[in-house]
């Protein structure tokens, strides 16, 4: 399949569930998690800390790397840790199932596939044409994989898909009202940091980002907390098909996440598939505080997120940016 047709590989992250208006952002959370009730006096200390310094804590896994350091053991690492997961897979789980029930009918499937097939239509004008001639060179078929760093199956239920299924076939999705040579496969979908259901990673993406020097010698913390870590002593090999997918990928694009520091391994990686090969990269991004009235504002926006990839210089005409535009606007 890879010879004929262009692979696109999609990273979702929590954006995409809140740009549908679910709750599932950490802050969301937080308020349902503090009133949880529980008897360990670990957990209420660790809840006061939250409550204390709550705006700190929206940021869940980088203020969760912090709060090692008051921590005297690995039994009290785990024991909030497994809190944290089996009452954040609880609260997504009411999430998910609300939105099945009161509003999955509402949504647009068919534009959801279109902006799946043709994310470059939300580029502004100059980038558009940049890109234009990479696409023309492409296929009409675009075989997609999406990477999902949520726990919510909200893109399966969009799509009418089970996981299992998702994850390992093709599955051709009906573009006819697109022009006829148009189609679009959905490879995989695949949760690289777990569902609700099972494999869930909550963490950090390095055992420098462990504040605790004596936790983060312990092997059960690393694999507990450490994402990459974690994702591989699991077994599933998610991980494996992630990279499989972004070293075969012609186009790769980012929505809905903040490209922040507990995922900087991905972030990498996806730098240097730009920087070697002869690939796309297209960044979503929601900035509220821009200003159309200064539209020069986006180049700096978007040198400050390379940032976040890559210390290099950002590759002209290879990486692009798009902010606060309509995609899976649903």
């Amino acid at each position: 399949m890879y010879g004929d047709s262009m692979n696109v590989v999609y990273f979702i992250g929590n954006g995409f569930d809140l740009n549908l208006n679910l709750k599932t952002s950490y802050q969301d959370f937080l308020e349902f998690y503090k009133k949880v009730k529980n008897d360990s006096p670990k957990i209420f200390e660790f809840k006061r800390e939250i409550d204390e310094n709550y705006l700190d804590w929206v940021d869940l896994e980088v203020n969760l790397g912090k709060y090692t350091e008051k921590l005297g053991s690995s039994a009290c690492f785990e024991e909030i840790h497994r809190d944290l997961i089996d009452e954040l897979a609880n609260y997504l789980t009411l999430i998910q199932d609300d939105f099945s029930k009161k509003y999955l009918h509402k949504i647009d499937k068919n534009k959801f596939i279109k902006d799946l097939y043709s994310p470059e239509k939300y580029l502004d004008t100059a980038n558009y044409r940049a890109i234009n001639s990479y696409f023309k060179a492409q296929k009409n078929i675009r075989d997609v994989t999406i990477i999902t760093l949520n726990y919510t199956d909200i893109i399966e239920s969009i799509l009418d898909l089970s996981k299992g299924k998702a994850r390992y076939s093709n599955i051709p999705v009906d573009m006819s009202s697109s022009a006829p040579t148009e189609k679009l496969n959905i490879q995989q979908i695949l949760h690289l940091h777990g569902t609700v259901e099972e494999n869930m990673v909550l963490g950090v993406d390095n055992i420098n980002q462990v504040l605790n020097e004596n936790l983060k010698t312990e092997l059960d913390v690393q694999e507990s907390i450490v994402k990459p870590l974690c994702n591989r002593v699991s077994g599933h090999a998610i991980d494996q098909d992630c990279i499989r997918r972004l070293n075969n990928a012609n186009l790769i694009c980012i929505f809905g996440s903040s490209i922040g520091e507990t995922d900087e391994t991905w972030w990498k990686l996806i730098a240097e598939q730009v920087k070697k090969r002869d690939c796309r990269l297209i960044v979503f991004m929601h900035e509220p505080n821009l200003s159309k009235r200064r539209g020069q504002e986006k180049r700096r926006l978007a040198r400050a997120c390379w940032k976040r990839f890559s210390n290099d210089e950002l590759p002209e005409n290879r990486v692009f940016f798009a902010f606060n535009k309509e995609m899976f606007k649903l």
